[in-house]
């Protein structure tokens, strides 16, 4: 037997790392090259493996990336001379530890600021909320009633209903309703309620919308002593002595902003 410690013209012919396709890859240096797959191209510089620029291309450099750590160490000893395996596998591991600090440990920092911090802060947020704010839960259904045409409504939602809800031409036409079922929102001693008068819109006698309002108002108050039965809104239309004669129809909509729901009416009035 022949030992080749005592015969290093042996080592020298065993060593064929950088002898491209002839070159005989050791068994020991195959496997997952990590160096190759975190640091791709910049690692194929450093170890004569040029296919790994291909990397640069966005269409596929993920693939080549993966391909890079399949069979990265067999292609570095193809194309590239070492002293020995040893040597080798040692600046392999070099290459996979700077892999980790360059590419994995950012890419946990971004993960854990994008994502864990937020969620800590809402939680924290939410626990200090919930220790001076309870919510009454909102009612299901948001209801439109009493809707009433007028012929004058007060400040204080007195009104006055036209009869018939017949009005001559050049007259104010007021639109009167109640909604129920407004989510209210305790804080501390006092209630919250929010609704906004989201959209009206007027037909003529043809049918056509001749008047198309959003976010008319709202109606929004932090500082109740106890919740509302219901709120009440109002719009009008101020017809002109040459208005079309014949029957004119509203339709609105309510919005609880606390809630989400909405609700919708309608009613019909003449002109004569």
């Amino acid at each position: 037997m022949v030992n080749s410690a005592n015969h290093p013209e042996r080592e020298a012919v065993e060593n064929t790392s950088g002898q491209g396709k002839i070159a005989i890859v050791p068994s020991e240096i195959r496997g997952w090259n990590w160096g190759a797959f975190l640091l791709s191209w910049i690692w194929g510089i450093g170890n004569k493996v040029w296919i790994a620029l291909l990397c640069l291309l966005p269409a596929i450099g993920f693939i080549v990336a993966i391909v890079l750590g399949i069979k990265g160490s067999e292609w570095a000893w193809r194309n590239k001379k070492w002293d020995s395996v040893e040597h080798f596998k040692r600046t392999q591991r070099i290459w996979g530890m700077g892999g980790v600090v360059l590419v994995v440990v950012p890419f946990i920092l971004v993960l854990f600021a994008a994502v864990i911090i937020p969620n800590v802060g809402r939680f924290i947020g939410e626990r200090q909320e919930g220790e001076t704010e309870t919510e009454a839960p909102p009612t299901p259904t948001l209801s439109i009633r009493n809707v009433e045409l007028c012929s004058a409504i007060s400040e204080d939602g007195d009104y006055i209903v036209q009869p018939g809800a017949h009005f001559d031409r050049g007259d104010v036409v007021w639109l009167y309703f109640d909604v129920l079922g407004i989510a209210v929102k305790r804080v501390d001693d006092k209630f919250e309620c929010w609704a906004t008068f989201s959209e009206l819109k007027l037909f003529d006698p043809d049918g056509d919308i001749i008047a198309n309002v959003l976010d008319l108002f709202e109606l929004h108050d932090v500082d109740l002593d106890e919740p509302p039965e219901f709120l009440w809104f109002c719009a009008w239309f101020e017809s002109v002595s040459d208005d079309p004669v014949g029957q004119y129809r509203f339709e609105f909509t309510v919005k609880d902003e606390l809630s989400g729901a909405t609700g919708t009416g309608s009613a019909t009035f003449n002109l004569q």
